[in-house]
């Protein structure tokens, strides 16, 4: 198990209070990643992803990510580029940004779920009718809790 997912765990376990319960590497286009499944502070499950987004989220914004063994969508919630975090850093090296991002860029995938159960789909406007989310398979591979 790499040293990198390990200090995944311990930061999010210990700075950002999340229960972690796995680690390891998610593939999504033939790219894999660090990364570790956590419930948050709201119990709500999401996934900490090392690394800059995947091509298809640069090609079309409203990609959603599928698993096998899970039958949610799961989507970009949060993320920070390579570019924006060289940045900012570059701009203040002393700022405490690196401190609340120690592995630079990153994105975080949630479930998609809303109270009345409709699809993600549902919430996709363009020019009054409803488009359909794009859909990438995703593998995960845990390696340990």
């Amino acid at each position: 198990m790499s040293t990198n997912l390990i200090k995944l765990r311990n930061w999010l376990e210990s700075k950002c209070e999340a229960n972690v319960t796995h680690i390891g590497m998610l593939t999504i286009d033939g790219i894999s990643y660090e990364a570790a499944k956590y419930l948050d502070h709201n119990n709500e499950t999401s996934i900490y992803v090392i690394g800059d987004r995947p091509k298809c989220i640069y090609r079309r914004h409203k990609t959603v990510f599928n698993f096998e063994d899970d039958t949610r969508d799961w989507y970009v919630a949060a993320y920070v580029e390579p570019e924006r975090f060289a940045a900012w850093i570059n701009a203040n090296p002393k700022a405490e940004y690196a401190k609340y991002h120690p592995f630079g860029a990153h994105f975080i995938l949630k479930a998609w779920q809303v109270p009345s159960g409709e699809a993600i789909d549902a919430f996709n406007y363009w020019r009054g009718e409803h488009k359909p989310y794009s859909r990438v398979k995703a593998s995960v591979e845990y390696k340990a809790r």
